[in-house]
């Protein structure tokens, strides 16, 4: 006897789907995303800031930034074959730091320290005698202190051109070599902290000369990224290739959640402290060159897209681009060829199990126009344009166990909460 065979399509159960957005990071219940332009605020993300030129002219062939340390703030610009300064150019080695010194009498002098040398800055640039230089420098309470290799050096107090070693007066301390070298030195609570390749000595220098000390403390795994170490408010940040640190005289704690993963360490970093703020030069691994900005306050981190050379930090953060100088400024999107804000989830199951789905369409909670493009395992992504807060359909729906969304926006003032996934589930009998 034959029977027939009865084919029982399959049956699909209906599901909403509720996820809100973390930026760079995890959050319990929320979407992991990448984003270019967004950034976030509160539990929402939001268009990052604008930028504007400011009208500071830059001179002819300006191909960086160095922000003076010290005293009071200047911006020196690189230029081939030195540097210019207040409408000053200066032909020097390679400028390694740039620092403003106030003396107990007349105005705030400057100083560019190369590798050769300290050179007071005037008229023309007068080389100090007897002082060897450095890679980096300091001013800490009344002195200069330049660094490179393992030695760090420093000036008498309260007179920055006198290198002369003597009781009391310069001198110079070599420290064990096991750290690397000297690639930056901060100023911090009352201690000098010299940050090396591998390691972070800290000095205590804070009159007697003889009893000037030098300690090592931990460090975190990998080596030092140069030009990445930013004083930002009540802690220090730096890079190394196995993340971006916190550091608060004593102990380093990675920050997670800031996009470093997106960053190609390769192509250097340039960076600077505004606003308490943490800013780097940096060109993405896809490619884009970006200004990532991180909040060490709020441990969070994002890319605005501008392809910065360099940047100088301060009161405001400035870069140099295409030869012009540009400020920050409030929310905007960046220039033509760029002009969009860019969100990437990872693929996700979305809390369900891994049966097979249809994704039918999706609401954003929040305020704008938005395109949003739709990916399963296979076939073809799915893509519709609308507001935040309707119900966007897809012309055809996307298939799979789980899905990633790509959204895009153009408006200024679009806020993304959270997504509701409308989407329908195989029910299995097993």
């Amino acid at each position: 006897m034959i029977y027939e065979k009865a084919l029982m399509p399959p049956s699909y159960r209906r599901r909403s789907v509720r996820r809100e957005i973390a930026l760079f990071s995890e959050r319990s219940g929320a979407l992991t995303a990448r984003g270019l332009h967004f950034m976030p605020q509160g539990t929402d993300l939001v268009c990052a800031e604008g930028a504007e030129e400011t009208e500071r002219p830059v001179p002819r062939g300006a191909n960086g930034l160095i922000g003076a340390e010290g005293h009071s703030g200047a911006l020196a610009f690189r230029i081939p074959g030195g540097i210019a300064l207040g409408g000053v150019s200066y032909a020097l080695p390679e400028v390694r730091a740039v620092v403003r010194f106030r003396p107990e009498e007349g105005p705030v002098r400057t100083f560019a320290v190369t590798e050769d040398g300290v050179y007071g800055l005037g008229d023309s640039a007068v080389k100090a005698e007897d002082c060897a230089g450095g890679t980096c420098a300091a001013v800490h309470y009344e002195r200069i202190f330049t660094a490179a290799g393992d030695r760090v050096n420093w000036s008498e107090p309260l007179s920055p051109d006198v290198w002369t070693h003597a009781e009391q007066g310069a001198g110079s301390l070599d420290l064990p070599s096991g750290g690397g070298e000297i690639l930056s030195a901060v100023s911090f609570r009352e201690r000098l902290y010299l940050f090396r390749e591998r390691g972070i000595s800290r000095l205590t220098a804070l009159g007697d000369t003889t009893e000037f000390r030098a300690e090592t403390l931990p460090f975190p795994p990998g080596t030092l990224q140069k030009d990445s170490v930013r004083l930002c408010g009540k802690r220090i940040l730096f890079c190394t290739e196995s993340g971006i640190f916190s550091f608060d005289g004593t102990d380093c704690t990675r920050l997670k959640g800031c996009g470093f993963g997106e960053i190609d360490l390769s192509a250097g970093i340039s960076s600077a402290s505004a606003r308490g703020n943490y800013y780097a030069a940096v060109t993405l691994r896809e490619g884009e060159r970006c200004i990532w900005c991180v909040l060490p306050e709020e441990g969070t981190g994002c890319f605005l897209r501008y392809p910065a050379e360099a940047v100088a930090g301060g009161e405001e953060l400035l870069f140099l681009a295409s030869g012009k100088l540009f400020r920050l400024c409030g929310r905007d999107m960046p220039a033509e060829g760029r002009r969009e804000c860019i969100l990437k989830t990872e693929r996700s199951l979305l809390g369900l199990s891994s049966c097979e789905k249809f994704l039918d369409g999706v609401t954003l909670e929040g305020r704008g126009r938005f395109r949003v493009e739709a990916r399963g395992e296979s076939g073809p992504p799915s893509a519709i344009s609308g507001r935040a807060g309707e119900r966007l359909v897809f012309p055809r729906p996307v298939r799979g166990n789980a899905f990633s969304l790509d959204l895009r926006t153009i408006e200024t003032g679009a806020r993304l909460s959270a997504v509701t996934f409308d989407l329908r589930e195989e029910e299995r009998a097993w």
